[in-house]
Parts: structure tokens; sequence; C-alpha cells
């Protein structure tokens, strides 16, 4: 007969069933005999049975293991944990992983995948998880699927045609970009039903960033709009600022219709301008107001360049989240792709009822 195991739960609820028999006048190697075990091991999980209380349930052993690297500065880990959320603030996996290199050197000298994994496992142990906001749609998938079947029909002939290179089909979006990025998520207790996350007094001072990315994954320069009067002095600073980036100044930091004009004479009709003969490029943008102005369009058409807006049913190609990537993570090689052109690719084996539930 094989070898059985049993989990410390198990242990405890045979021990449970062992003292009801014994009590009712039966004998401990009847019992035994009944539970398929040895009347010595029910003796040793009898001395036992307060460490077996205090282990973990689901473990089928009592012993731990070897110790964790953190379990000499863990209550100071811990404590460090839970005076910042008593104060509201939001802490991660990263935060924490930097806090023990603070506390332990031998701990900082270790590689990143061995200090995640660890602290993963410290953050389970003490029944800590990442908790976050839940968010709902606006629309049911089933309402704008028919819009985004037209819309996906309408578009994928105008992206496959031999007049279009990947370098040369464009999207672009903004997003705003706080002083304070207060985060969303928070390493926080099990259980608890309000995770509270402080933000600063000027978590609601913002610019505006303006990211355009091609198809075949290149980033063009980001514009950024800062809040001052247009020739005013946050504009004179401008030549101060870190080369690489274009800087505009708007009266409440929006991209408006002048914003938008300065964007298309800066960023996108000087690299379109490097299209090779016979390449006619594309931009789609989505449908915000400022998008839509005629002089806005008229004069993107005028340079040469086909602009089609994205119906509000498809998630936007150049996603809101990835621009803060782009910006924050500049050393990563992070290639925002068009999703849209990707998917439509003659011989793609994504369909477009799939395509549009994405």
């Amino acid at each position: 007969m094989p070898r059985k195991s049993y989990t410390n739960k198990q242990k405890l609820a045979i021990l449970n069933e062992v003292e009801k028999g014994i009590a009712e006048g039966q004998t401990l190697r009847s019992l035994a005999r009944s539970f398929g075990l040895q009347p010595k091991q029910l003796r040793e999980w009898k001395t036992k049975k307060t460490t077996l209380a205090n282990a973990r349930s689901g473990a089928k052993s009592i012993h731990t293991g070897h110790k964790s690297i953190l379990h000499e500065f863990e209550e100071d880990l811990l404590r460090w944990f839970f005076e910042l959320r008593e104060q509201g603030m939001g802490i991660s996996v990263r935060m924490m992983i930097l806090k023990a290199s603070e506390l332990k050197a031998d701990y900082r000298r270790r590689s990143a995948r061995a200090k995640d994994q660890s602290m993963r496992r410290f953050l389970a142990r003490h029944k800590i998880a990442i908790r976050a906001q839940t968010h709902e749609s606006q629309r049911a998938p089933a309402e704008v699927r028919v819009e985004a079947l037209d819309f996906v029909a309408t578009i994928r002939p105008m992206l496959t045609t031999e007049n279009r290179h990947q370098d040369y089909i464009l999207n672009m979006d903004q997003t705003p970009i706080f002083f304070t990025m207060t985060p969303r998520t928070t390493l926080n207790t099990v259980g608890e039903k309000t995770i509270n996350i402080r933000s600063s007094t000027n978590s609601t001072m913002r610019a505006t960033v303006a990211v355009t990315v091609s198809a075949s994954g290149k980033c063009l320069p980001p514009f950024l709009i800062f809040k001052g009067k247009p020739g005013g002095r946050i504009e004179r600073e401008f030549s101060t600022y870190q080369e690489g980036a274009h800087y505009c100044a708007q009266d409440r930091a929006w991209m408006d219709e002048d914003a938008m004009k300065k964007w298309v004479d800066a960023i996108l009709i000087p690299y379109c301008g490097t299209a090779p003969t016979g390449i006619h490029p594309i931009i789609l943008l989505d449908s915000y107001r400022c998008h839509m102005m005629a002089s806005v369009v008229t004069r993107i058409q005028d340079a040469g360049i086909q602009v089609e807006h994205i119906t509000n049913a498809i998630e936007q190609p150049c996603p809101l989240r990835a621009l803060l990537h782009i910006l924050c993570v500049p050393h990563m090689i992070v290639h925002y792709s068009l999703l849209l052109y990707r998917r439509c690719q003659p011989g793609c084996q994504v369909g477009d009822d799939t395509f549009c539930i994405w």
C-alpha cells in the first residue's frame, strides 16, 4: 500500500476524531487501523498538536525550511511598511525591495530576480497583497461591436496598400502628466475593504504630453504642454529645457487648436517630409475635439498627410498608460506599435470579431 501524506489540517482533524473515539471507549490501536495509520504516528502527532495548530494548514510538514534572507530584519521592514500605510502612502514591491536593500547589504548584492522572488514570498507569508481600484467600462462590448467591425472594414484597405510603409503609419495621443503621480495600487494587508492612498497638496498640478508612434515601433519626439501664457515667462524658459522634446505653453496646459497646430508644424510635418517617394503618410487620431477641427485637419492634409479618426469603439493604438512608460522609462526599448495595423495584416490568424473584442 503506497504511503500517504497528510496536511497539517488533516492531521488535526484525525487527532480530533481519535480523541472522540478514545472518550467513547475505543482503543488507540483500533482507531489507528481505521485511519490506516500506526499508533506510534498518532502519538507523535498528539505530542506536536500545538505546533501543528500554529503551522500552515495546507503544508504537510511543521518545518518551515530555510529561513529567508529577510528574516533578520523583517520586523524593521514590517514596521516601516505599516508606518507608511498608516499615513496613507502607496507602497510597491519595488519600494519594499529598495528598503530591504537599505537595511541589509547582503540582500542588496543579490540578483534582481532573487530579490523579487524573496520579497514576494515575504509578502505572501505576511498576507500582504497588491490592492487596486476596479474599473467599469461605460459601454458594454456588445453595444460597440458593430461599430468596431465597420471601422476595421473601412481602415484595413487604407493600411495595406503598396504606398504605405510602417514607418509612416502614425498614431498620436495625449495624456496628463501630474507633477505628483499618486499611485492607484499599493501593497496592503489582505481582507481590508478600505484602501487609503494619500495624495499631496500639488497632486492636481499637471502638464500634458503628446506622444506619436509609428507602426514599426518608432517613437517621435514628445510634445509637452505646460501651463503658462504663450510668449510669457514659462515659454521663455524652454530654451533651457532638456533637448529631444518640443515644448508649448497654454493657459490650462491643455491640448487645444493652437497647440495642435504647433505639434503639426514641429513634429508631424518634419518627420513625414522624410518619407520616400511614393509613400503616403497617414496619421490616426482619436475623436478628441481639437483633433477634428477643420483648421487642424486642413493643415495636415495640405502637407500631403492623410488623416483618419479612430472610433471610440476601438481602443486607441497608442494607449495612454503606455505614454508614461515612454517618458519615464527611457532606458527601455518600448515598442508600442499600432495594434490596428498589426491585427489587420493579410494572413493574420486573428479574426475581426476577436480583434473587436480586444
